[in-house]
This record gives structure tokens, sequence and C-alpha cells, in this order.
């Protein structure tokens, strides 16, 4: 149905006047910690490794989380680029490589700030994930298997969101040679402290 030129203008800013109320309720749905939650941008590859940061925004964000050593984060932060990174060109790949980072000693200097950006960007911006990770929960850690441990849970999680992210599933994903030659080490089924591997293999999902 095609409107007369006169009723034109009167729809127009109909439609202008709809879309500013629309525009003032989001704003006033948004979260608090929103302004906070801009700011993890600033953990992008491309900001993290110039030489010269804001390294106050930074600091707010530490804050606002309430990280109590932010001097080791700070520090962290201020030498990061001197390393040559090969996987520059995604940030969470880029996290994941600086996770997995050792130097000559077989430490990460950068393992507490390479943790704290990889949970900053996995946090959720709205709830619908997180509505999906408890139907999820609620299926593995069903009335049978209701004494599932914390750490198995949060590992078969964190493996599943992990293939979804890659596009992959259990039936065409290809385990590292490396973990399935552990398989038949009794060693590691032995030694419940050591959660190295753990990590090493969730870091590749990431």
């Amino acid at each position: 149905m095609l409107c007369d030129e006169e009723q034109e203008p009167e729809i127009r800013q109909v439609c202008v006047n709809f879309v500013k109320r629309l525009i003032m309720q989001l704003r006033e749905r948004l979260p608090d910690n929103f302004n906070i939650l801009k700011k993890v941008n600033m953990f992008a590859v491309d900001n993290i490794l110039r030489p010269h940061k804001n390294i106050f925004d930074f600091i707010n964000i530490f804050e606002y989380f309430k990280i109590t050593d932010i001097g080791k984060l700070k520090s962290q932060l201020d030498k990061i680029h001197l390393i040559k990174w090969e996987k520059t060109e995604e940030s969470m790949q880029f996290w994941a490589e600086v996770l997995a980072y050792r130097d000559a000693e077989n430490n990460n200097p950068f393992k507490a700030l390479a943790l704290f950006a990889i949970q900053l960007f996995s946090l959720p911006w709205s709830n619908a994930e997180v509505e999906r990770v408890f139907s999820q929960m609620n299926i593995l850690k069903s009335k049978l298997p209701n004494k599932m441990a914390l750490k198995s849970l949060n590992v078969i999680l964190s493996i599943r969101y992990g293939l979804r992210r890659h596009n992959e599933c259990c039936h065409t994903y290809s385990l590292p040679q490396k973990y399935l030659a552990q398989i038949k080490n009794k060693d590691k089924y032995l030694n419940d402290g050591e959660n190295d591997d753990i990590e090493s293999l969730l870091t590749c999902l990431i």
C-alpha cells in the first residue's frame, strides 16, 4: 500500500520517533559494566603488541575485576611486545600462543596476563550462551552421574565448546598423538595433581 505525498512526512517522523525510543530503551537495559566491557578491545592482538599503551585503562580493568597483583600484570604488559609472536592474526589464537609460551627456563612469564585476557574474552555479552551452558551441564550431570567432580564437568564442557568454536565434533576431531600415547600410561591416571597436560589440551581448543 502506497502512501500519498502528504502522509509521507508524518510517517517518516513516526519512524524516527520509534527508533529514538528504541535506542533509549536499549541504553537503559545495558548492564552497569558496559563501559568496562567496551574496553575488552584493548586486549586485541593489535593493541596489546603496541610498544606504548595507555596503562591506566588497563589498570582500571584490573581494579574492576579485583585483581590483587596488578603490578605483576603491568610488568607482563610492558614486556609482551618484546617477544616475536607467530599467531598475530586473531586475538584468541594469539593469547593461546601466549599461554603456551615457555622461555629458556621453561617458565611462562606471561601466564597470568594470558589467563586474564582469555577469561575476559570469554565473558558472555548476553545470558543466552550462559543458559546453553547450564542446559549442557544438566545433561552431563543428571541424576545418574550426580557424583561427577566439578573438575571433570568443567573439562568436558570446555572440550565441547572448544570443539564447537572450531566447527568440529568428537567424530571428526583428531586428538594429538602425544595425548593418545598417554592413554596407556598409568602414571597419568595416578597423578591427580598434574594439570599441565589438561591445560595444554584445552589450549589447543581455544
